[in-house]
């Protein structure tokens, strides 16, 4: 259920004007505090001026179930009902276009099926993995989507409190996305996360802090002056393409420099490609994605390579969802 702390403050949001900006966002919800979290979080975003938001609550179930409109009218679901409509109308009150519906079924698959039906551009998650030894960073459901998904997830990892239920109380806040760390390494994998940075710079506004990490000493120097070259041929493109960005060159450990970065600069949001294979740390940096978001605790928007992602399911031939007015 819905707690009383997600209200939204009263402060503007500044709107940004672009073709290719994110307009039209999937915001899928489990019923938790934690999910609903992404609400603080990504209110910048969602309360943009031409951005549409779609609420997603699946209710897990079999398969002939999800095709019953009995069950999908059940009193039973009262409460989902109930908690999307409310959820619904406070971002009603704050921003233009928002709606809200059930499904029914696989959570996962469902989420894919909504993204590709509803024609959606970003998947906008709270993800509740907890760190520690063999543990993803993120949960199960959001796992499953980010290995099938053809357009960019941009993940919330709560940070917890004592009792692993309720977000750290230093941890509400609204991210406003100015400063995007954009992690390549001089891979076409790699690369392939950088429309999704173009994007949210244009939405938000951002600037794009365009990284790499180099070895250290004399010995490295030819390859620091590779990366520079390689970094400002993007910094230019960008820039035709009227985003602002830095370029970034890191020394020795990849994730230590980064993570020094982002201190240094306040640097609030993170973007990377992943392969996505067996866990989420299995990235084009290896660990390194994962050691930055254990030490910097940052949005991260991310999209599975093209190499190794999964095929999405087909759209359902049967009615498998309720709108929530």
């Amino acid at each position: 259920m819905t707690k009383s702390w997600f209200a939204f403050p009263d402060t503007p949001v500044r709107t940004q004007e672009s073709t290719r900006s994110w307009r039209n966002v999937l915001l899928p919800l489990d019923g938790s505090d934690l999910s609903t979290w992404a609400l603080v979080r990504a209110r910048h975003i969602l309360e943009l001026e031409g951005v549409s938001v779609t609420l997603l609550r699946v209710i897990e179930c079999r398969g002939d179930r999800a095709n019953d409109l009995g069950y999908q009218l059940d009193s039973r679901h009262g409460e989902a009902r109930d908690s999307l409509a409310k959820i619904r109308r406070l971002l009603l009150s704050r921003s233009g276009a928002v709606s809200a519906e059930l499904r029914f079924g696989d959570p996962a698959t469902e989420i894919l099926r909504e993204t590709t039906e509803g024609n959606h551009d970003l998947i906008l998650m709270s993800t509740v993995g907890r760190p520690g030894l063999g543990r993803s960073l993120i949960g199960p459901v959001a796992q499953r989507v980010l290995r099938s998904s053809s357009v960019p997830l941009l993940l919330f990892r709560p940070r917890l409190g004592p009792d692993e239920n309720m977000p750290h109380p230093e941890a509400f806040g609204t991210t406003r996305f100015e400063r995007l760390l954009v992690m390549l390494d001089g891979s076409e994998a790699a690369e392939e996360i950088l429309p999704a940075a173009e994007s949210m710079a244009r939405t938000s506004g951002s600037t794009v802090h365009l990284f790499r990490a180099v070895s250290g000493g004399s010995a490295g120097l030819p390859e620091r002056n590779e990366a520079e070259g390689y970094l400002t041929s993007w910094g230019r493109r960008l820039a035709t393409r009227g985003i602002p960005s830095e370029v970034n060159i890191g020394t020795g450990d990849p994730a230590g420099s980064a993570v020094a970065l982002i201190r240094e600069r306040g640097i609030d949001s993170v973007a990377l490609i992943t392969h996505a294979r067996k866990g989420f740390a299995r990235s084009v940096h290896g660990s390194v994605s994962e050691e930055i978001l254990r030490q910097a605790d940052l949005p991260l928007l991310t999209l599975c390579s093209q190499s190794h992602r999964l095929l999405s399911p087909a759209p359902a031939l049967e009615h498998r969802h309720v709108r929530i007015e």
